[in-house]
């Protein structure tokens, strides 16, 4: 897949940010990642500028020659500098009329929570529908990584595993998310926002037992009911959208794929 133009990516160095370099490294297609980091181990023909959203002056060269921007740049502990500081920063950079399209990444059910992190992403989105740009905003649900390494190997002793009760996710491949975002660069922006999903609902105890089976263990499998807004969020329902079900590849095949990485 070839997409002609200068593309920038912010959040060019995270788990889909990666991803999405991967999709679209082409011979002749500038891409362009914003970091802070000295070192990020990014392909070579990457361009890699140094600067931060927080401070328009160091990311300004940068946005204006951009033909597409892919927005994934978030911090849910930082949210107010990284997400809604960061994305006026970004915005009031942007050479509206070199631009074709701004892709801006947000999360499945943020208009329906009072999740604090969730009320900031859907801040940002409307900043971006505001900012009389072409626009997609592309909202997916819970990637497997976020699952795996927030949900369940944090609760792992290596000899028990007891999990938070009744969380429930329409978990995605991030690499299909990245393949989403590739399409969307061949198409014309229709400012709307367009929302995915992994091929299955399933609760967390489906996934943690899958978890215990790739590794052959007989752990015996607990569960507590915590408290707390994020695991009130996940226990709502408001996370999954079974009928936007965009993905093919399965909890169990992620799973296979790193089962070296499990044991």
């Amino acid at each position: 897949m070839k997409i002609p133009g200068n593309i920038l990516i912010t959040g060019g160095t995270g788990t889909l940010g990666r991803e999405i370099i991967k999709q679209l490294s082409y011979p002749g297609q500038q891409i362009t990642v914003i970091t802070t980091q000295e070192d990020p181990g990014l392909p070579k023909e990457v361009n890699i500028v140094k600067g931060d959203l927080s401070h328009s002056q160091s990311i300004q060269d940068a946005v204006t020659n951009a033909d597409i921007v892919i927005h994934c740049a978030s911090n849910p502990l930082n949210a107010q500098i990284v997400d809604i500081d960061g994305t006026w920063n970004l915005l009031a950079s942007i050479n509206k009329e070199k631009l074709k399209h701004f892709i801006y990444i947000s999360i499945a059910g943020i208009d329906k929570s009072d999740f604090p992190y969730y009320k900031v992403k859907y801040n940002v989105e409307q900043l971006v529908a505001e900012a009389n740009v072409p626009f997609t905003i592309l909202r997916a649900t819970q990637f497997y990584e976020f699952v795996l390494n927030r949900m369940i190997k944090p609760y792992d002793t290596g000899k028990s595993l007891t999990i938070p009760a009744g969380l429930k996710f329409q978990a995605i491949d991030i690499s299909e998310v990245a393949g989403k975002i590739a399409g969307l660069m061949e198409s014309t922006p229709k400012n709307e926002t367009i929302t995915i999903g992994g091929p299955a609902v399933q609760t967390i105890e489906e996934m943690a037992q899958a978890y215990l089976d790739v590794q052959n263990r007989k752990d015996e499998l607990k569960t507590e009911q915590l408290s707390g807004a994020r695991f009130d969020m996940l226990r709502s329902g408001i996370n999954v959208c079974p009928e936007n079900a965009f993905g093919t590849k399965t909890w169990q095949q992620f799973l296979n794929k790193h089962a070296n990485d499990l044991l």
